[in-house]
């Protein structure tokens, strides 16, 4: 990402007038001499959305748990079915 430095580029110009000033120098800044000082335009990183990246960890714990637990449920459900009905066959 390209990041503009207002402030610092204020403080550019403000220096170079006073130098105009100063040496009775014409001032011919334009925004292209300007822009070419450091630190006027840095790239740095594109932040990560720290809350967007926890919400999508917790949907996927979440999820994970619910299907872990929707496959425990299953598997009480069909183990308690098979106990009636071998139970059941005994019976017989």
């Amino acid at each position: 990402v390209v990041c503009y430095h207002r402030e610092l580029a204020e403080e550019y110009l403000r220096y170079l007038r006073r130098m105009g000033e100063e040496f009775g120098l014409e001032n011919d800044v334009r925004v292209s001499t300007l822009s070419r000082f450091p630190e006027i335009f840095t790239m740095e990183e594109a932040g990560v959305d720290q809350e967007e990246l926890w919400k999508e960890l917790l949907g996927a714990l979440t999820g994970g748990f619910t299907a872990a637990a929707a496959g425990i449920a299953a598997a009480i459900f069909f183990g308690l079915i098979a106990a009636l009905l071998f139970r059941s066959g005994d019976k017989s």
